[in-house]
């Protein structure tokens, strides 16, 4: 999605947003609807913010470049938000690898 469309944010969520951070890490090809239920808004760019993120960052695709299985993506922040307190969610916390 992002390289069909150059855009993307990057929405911060709250520490204890581990159960959210796994539904919105599933592919939006085969989990469409996982914003369900999900209170959000569209940024300028187009792109989701959700209501509950302690921070975003709206960023414009400028390059890519292949990296064995995975593409590197260089990008310009075009925009950003803090409306929120708190501690971020973090890998650890929430028990996620790296799997690339």
């Amino acid at each position: 999605m992002i390289l069909n469309s150059r855009k993307f944010t990057v929405n911060v969520l709250r520490s204890g947003e581990r159960e959210l951070a796994g539904k919105l890490g599933k592919s939006a090809i085969n989990h469409p609807d996982k914003l369900t239920d999900v209170g959000f808004d569209l940024g300028a760019n187009g792109c989701p913010i959700l209501h509950n993120a302690l921070a975003w960052v709206a960023c414009e695709v400028h390059h890519t470049a292949e990296a064995g299985d995975s593409t590197l993506i260089i990008a310009e922040v075009v925009d950003t938000g803090m409306p929120g307190e708190g501690q971020a969610l973090t890998m650890v916390e929430a028990g996620f690898r790296h799997a690339g």
